[in-house]
């Protein structure tokens, strides 16, 4: 009752992101690293926050809108990929070396423990398994299929493991087993998770034309979350 429709309506993608933290979970003022800051990867940064507030979240962002929502959910740093070299930016954060590669790209010769891929494009996925440490974590959030052009050696090289993490079920937390959406409600009604700074954009049923439209241009409409109000 403490919920009201907007942001019950945020309730399924954050128990997707909820899931992959409760399976992967941070550590106590650690640095994590969200690459995307659609839908999800902002789920995944109010998630994190929720779960372990002093971890310090770094959240790739593409467009600027989602970044001030990224900032609003939690994320203590903000890097802007179209304007800021990532591999750079997360090694200056990680006070580890950035060490150049042939291709273009680049290593972290340390690197953050945690990386939650929420884009999976074969420039994301290399830049995730690029960053981790040695023995670190990049869970696959983004829908991936067949991205090209992946650069698969730091999963030896480092031994870097790759999780892959698909919407709900129920997790052991604290030593308490209990469904994802329980948990997501639990945390909402306790606010320690806020998502009512992402606003919903209403439309009534008969322009869903014109709703598919602004969900599917993000860059331009600056909308996260699209609903219908009947």
């Amino acid at each position: 009752d403490t919920i009201d429709d907007d942001e019950a309506s945020l309730l399924e993608p954050f128990s997707v992101c909820l899931r992959a933290v409760l399976n992967n979970l941070p550590q106590r003022k650690e640095l994590v690293v969200v690459i995307g800051a659609g839908t999800i990867g902002l789920m995944n940064v109010a998630a994190l926050k929720a779960v372990e507030p002093s971890c310090r979240v770094a959240c790739v962002a593409k467009y600027p809108f989602q970044a001030k929502l990224a900032q609003k959910l939690g994320a203590d740093y903000i890097i802007d990929s179209q304007k800021e070299d990532v591999m750079e930016r997360v090694g200056e954060l990680a006070d580890t070396k950035v060490r150049k590669l042939s291709d273009g790209g680049a290593l972290l010769a340390g690197g953050v423990r945690l990386v939650y891929d929420t884009v999976t494009s074969g420039t994301t996925i290399n830049q995730s398994l690029r960053m981790a440490r040695g023995q670190g974590v990049v869970v696959i959030l983004g829908l991936a299929a067949l991205p090209e052009g992946v650069d698969w050696t730091p999963i030896w090289l480092k031994e870097v493991k790759v999780i892959g993490s698909l919407t709900y079920g129920a997790e052991v937390f604290r030593g308490k087993r209990a469904d994802t959406f329980a948990r997501a409600i639990d945390l909402l009604t306790r606010r320690r998770a806020d998502l009512s700074v992402i606003r919903p954009r209403k439309y009534p049923l008969e322009q869903y034309e014109t709703a598919l439209l602004e969900a599917a241009s993000k860059k331009t409409s600056g909308v996260v979350k699209v609903s219908f109000a009947l």
